[in-house]
């Protein structure tokens, strides 16, 4: 009994009576591998090892091929926005502004032709001729000898639109209504440079829209009578044109012919490809015909401009009474 107390007693003090058996590792435990002594499975340790080894390479290489993906698209969406924005921002508003460039500059050589042909014309000729092609009244073929107001050559050579000739070589003068949007209108003179008159006729065209015309039949019955002195009447014939209609500017305002909310006799806005919007970006620019009217009186009962006027009659006929 003593013999064996001391026995165990030296083993627990390192003696080599009696060892512990050694404690099973965590792997050898799992799948029934067995790690201890000579007969340990090393062969199915290293096949579990790899195997999680494997997978985690191939999920990582899912995971960044997909990251790879999501990276290519953002790379593509962002240059496609940029193209967008630099599109909208920068390339469509030049390429809006070099086409009005060239629908003026296109403008401006048609009217430097008609000077060459019209050099030398007055009112009267050109409303003879008018006449001859078919005017609706007898025009008056008497004294020709009235002044005629002289016209800046210079002014009709360049390409300001402001005075040109039309195509019955009858001077055609333009007013800005602001935002260098403009309206085309025969005259006595041009409006802008005032004058010494006393009377005021503005005479409304009708729905065939021939303000020359008009412009010639009252310009000859003027001489006519006796009431004032020819010089002292001013006769102003406004053009309320359709984008259809020879010589339009541009940046002229014209209308279209959706009835009544695109129609000029009923104070409708113009139509929204005018006034140089072809070449703006944003919300188009209309002109009411009512506002045009408005501008053509504010500026004939300007003091400064004309410090004589006395009267402004209006006169419409056919659809131009509506007006």
């Amino acid at each position: 009994m003593a013999e064996s107390k001391f026995t165990e007693a030296s083993g627990l003090l390192g003696g080599t009576a009696a060892t512990k058996p050694p404690r099973p590792s965590l792997l050898s435990a799992v799948g029934g591998i067995k790690t201890n002594g000579e007969g340990g499975d090393n062969s199915k340790l290293r096949q579990l090892v790899w195997g999680w080894s494997s997978q985690r390479s191939q999920r990582r290489k899912r995971l960044n091929k997909v990251l790879e993906w999501l990276l290519g698209f953002a790379v593509l969406a962002f240059v496609g926005l940029s193209g967008v924005v630099y599109y909208k921002k920068v390339y469509e508003p030049k390429l809006k502004a070099n086409e009005l460039a060239r629908l003026i500059a296109a403008h401006a050589a048609e009217a430097r032709e008609r000077v060459k042909k019209c050099k030398g014309t007055t009112w009267q000729t050109a409303c003879d001729a008018l006449g001859a092609a078919g005017a609706r009244r007898r025009l008056y073929s008497g004294n020709n000898d009235v002044e005629t107001p002289t016209v800046d050559e210079d002014l009709l050579l360049s390409d300001d639109p402001t005075i040109t000739y039309d195509e019955f070589c009858l001077v055609n003068y333009r007013m800005n209504l602001g935002n260098n949007i403009t309206f085309p209108y025969h005259a006595s003179s041009h409006l802008a440079d005032g004058g010494n008159y006393t009377l005021a006729l503005l005479i409304q065209h009708g729905a065939m829209r021939n303000a020359e015309q008009y412009f010639c039949s009252f310009k000859q019955l003027m001489q006519e009578q006796g009431y004032r002195d020819f010089r002292d009447v001013l006769i102003i014939a406004p053009n309320f044109n359709y984008e259809t209609d020879s010589l339009v500017h541009p940046n002229d305002v014209f209308w279209n012919a959706s009835k009544p909310w695109g129609d000029w006799r009923v104070g409708a806005e113009s139509d929204p490809s005018c006034c140089g919007n072809k070449g703006r970006m944003g919300t188009p620019t209309t002109v009411s015909s009512f506002t045009v009217l408005d501008h053509i009186l504010a500026t004939l009962t300007s003091r400064r401009l004309f410090p004589k006027m006395n009267k402004i009659s209006y006169v419409g006929h056919s659809a131009g009474k509506y007006h």
